[in-house]
C-alpha cells in the first residue's frame, strides 16, 4: 500500500511494488536484485561459486585442498566436502587467489594444503 512506501526506506528496500502486483514488474524486480546478488558474490575474497546441477555452491577457499578434472567434470575437494561441476578448470582458477598454484593441467593445488612433495621420477612428483 502506498502508504507504507516512505516508511519502508527506513529498512534500505531495493525497490517498492504497489498492490495490485504487475507480474512482469515483478518477475523484474527480482531478476535485477538475483542479478545484484551474484555480482555481490563473486566478488567475495573468501568463496568461490560453483554451480552443481541447479544449485550454486558457495566453497571458502581456505577449505579447498585441491581440485581436479576428470573427463568433463571438475571434481572440487575440500575440508568440508566434495563437489563436481561441469565447470571447466580454467574457469575456477580465475576466482582463486594465490594461494593456489597449477601444478598440471588437470590439478589445480592449495599451497597452504601441501604437506610434502615427494619426486617420483625426472620431472614427476607427487604431493
Amino acid at each position: 500500500h502506498s502508504q507504507y512506501a516512505i516508511s519502508s526506506f527506513t529498512v534500505h528496500p531495493y525497490s517498492y511494488i504497489l498492490k495490485p502486483i504487475v507480474i512482469e514488474e515483478f518477475k523484474s524486480i527480482i531478476s535485477e536484485v538475483a542479478a545484484k546478488v551474484n555480482s555481490q558474490l563473486k566478488q567475495s575474497a573468501d568463496t568461490i561459486i560453483v554451480p552443481v546441477k541447479r544449485r550454486k555452491s558457495f566453497i571458502l577457499k581456505e577449505d579447498i585442498n585441491f581440485i581436479e578434472v576428470q573427463g568433463k567434470q571438475t571434481f572440487i575437494y575440500a575440508k568440508s566436502g566434495q563437489w563436481v561441476t561441469s565447470k571447466p578448470l580454467v574457469e575456477i582458477g580465475s576466482q582463486l587467489n594465490s594461494d593456489f598454484i597449477r601444478v598440471h593441467r588437470a590439478f589445480i593445488v592449495n599451497k597452504k594444503q601441501i604437506k610434502s612433495v615427494t619426486q617420483i621420477s625426472d620431472r614427476t612428483y607427487e604431493i
